[in-house]
């Protein structure tokens, strides 16, 4: 009790109301991930568009969903590029990038976003390397999180969020909580959808590499243990369509 209560106190400190909500409220991993299934689009025979943005794990994500028979009125682009986050803008722009894909559209969108495994690394903020994780870490990632909602949203279009499922690789797997905090805090700030991943690809923590469907023992993640296989990424992109 009296190391939780520390922690509330800490994260108050650092990071304010907003994220003292979830502790003080006595919230797990497990509580910040929800899944509103409430559909965006009601009008079905209207024309819409899934706009997919993120790194190479939505990449394939893309795939799954070019695996699929997609209704009529559904068009799926994918602008998603690996090795891209959100913390290193020199090396690629979402901001940008996001803005010029949606001056493109027209009709109802739904802006898909997943990032994370290239964004666990020191962020470069007023000229000095402050390191993954860190207080003024969170704060800048929480913003470039929130700059990609200001877009869609100055658009006037849905967004949904991905969360990052859990990884084989130590390193990752111990940064994807840090990551997938930050992502479910802004979804909820924005009323938006963060979709939980790992119900398909985890159990207590660990991956699932493959599972049982249909009789069939089917391999849902790639032998990194980062990326989807293309069944993984049916599953997702066939929960994203159900739903939008």
């Amino acid at each position: 009790m009296k190391i939780f209560l520390i922690n509330i106190i800490f994260c108050v400190f650092l990071f304010g109301d907003e994220y003292s909500f979830f502790y003080a409220n006595s919230y797990t991993q497990k509580d910040l991930v929800f899944d509103n299934s409430a559909q965006i689009f009601s009008d079905k025979s209207k024309k819409k568009t899934i706009l997919l943005i993120g790194d190479s794990i939505m990449e394939g994500i893309f795939l799954g969903f070019k695996k699929l028979n997609l209704p009529p009125n559904l068009n799926v682009v994918s602008a998603a590029k690996q090795s891209t986050g959100l913390v290193n803008q020199k090396f690629f722009d979402w901001q940008n990038a996001l803005e010029n894909e949606l001056k493109t559209l027209k009709g109802d969108v739904l802006v898909v976003v997943h990032f994370g495994p290239n964004d666990m690394l020191n962020a470069k903020i007023n000229g000095q390397s402050v390191a993954f994780g860190d207080r003024k870490w969170r704060e800048f990632y929480a913003t470039q999180v929130q700059n990609i909602y200001k877009i869609v949203r100055k658009h006037k279009h849905e967004i949904a969020w991905l969360q990052t499922p859990c990884m084989k690789r130590d390193d990752l797997r111990k940064g994807m909580p840090i990551l997938n905090e930050i992502y479910a805090l802004a979804a909820k700030k924005n009323g938006a959808n963060f979709i939980n991943t790992n119900r398909f690809f985890c159990k207590n923590g660990d991956i699932i590499l493959e599972k049982n469907i249909d009789k069939q023992q089917v391999k849902l993640r790639a032998k990194d243990g980062i990326h989807l296989s293309i069944a993984g990424a049916k599953i997702i992109a066939q929960k994203i369509i159900e739903n939008y």
